[in-house]
């Protein structure tokens, strides 16, 4: 994507505070903790960490697809796992193109790729054990048919392994349907470690009441 302008300061200024990042390395990676994708007015605005300082710059999306759109709304709302920024000179040096990297949901599909069937996959029992209890392949589907709520807002706890990373791997797993191998490989961890990090977030996002049962609808009430 190609940025617009900077907000709140001068062209100049920016390509003075880049220059000796592209010295570097171009594309220059900057870290998902040194950027976040936000709206303004319903405008793409990204904000990045630039030589000690934080830029806020408009993107420009008059060609963008409504595909490509709904994405960067996903990014924005955090439905989308970011990972790195990469930022290059324009054409000739003319202006900012970046690139985003991210893990978009994956819809209504198991992680298999079969079509997702809801509420019929979810272990009937699941609904008298505590959360603390269910195992995590049936906390997944519990999570994804509506019968057990998921934070929009996903905690870290210091007690979990690395917070850098376990927000992300209990919002892949639980709520995208990624397979463990697979985030075990993207965070490069064993699959064991992985494990662990799954099942000390669930016991204490669970102790904590961030993930809990969701009562079946009952009968509607008539006056």
């Amino acid at each position: 994507m190609a940025i617009g302008e900077p907000i709140g300061g001068a062209w100049q200024e920016l390509r003075v505070a880049l220059e000796e990042s592209w010295h570097r390395a171009t594309p220059w990676p900057i870290p998902h903790r040194a950027w976040t994708a936000t709206l303004a007015e319903g405008q793409p605005v990204l904000r990045i960490s630039i030589a000690d300082r934080w830029w806020t710059l408009r993107v420009n999306d008059a060609e963008w697809s409504a595909s490509r759109r709904a994405a960067y709304r996903k990014i924005a709302s955090g439905k989308a796992v970011a990972g790195d920024l990469l930022l290059s000179p324009g054409q000739n040096h003319d202006g900012i193109v970046c690139k985003t990297v991210a893990w978009l949901p994956r819809g209504q599909k198991d992680d298999d790729g079969a079509p997702w069937a809801g509420a019929n996959r979810v272990r009937p029992g699941i609904r008298r054990q505590s959360v603390e209890q269910i195992p995590n392949p049936d906390l997944r589907s519990a999570i994804r048919a509506n019968w057990v709520s998921f934070p929009s807002q996903v905690p870290t706890f210091p007690s979990c392994g690395r917070q850098d990373v376990q927000r992300k791997i209990a919002q892949l797993y639980f709520v995208s349907g990624w397979r463990m191998t697979a985030i075990a490989a993207r965070y490069r961890l064993s699959r064991q470690q992985t494990r662990d990090i799954l099942d000390a977030w669930k016991l204490r996002a669970a102790r904590a009441g961030y993930i809990q049962h969701i009562p079946p609808p009952g009968p509607l009430c008539s006056g």
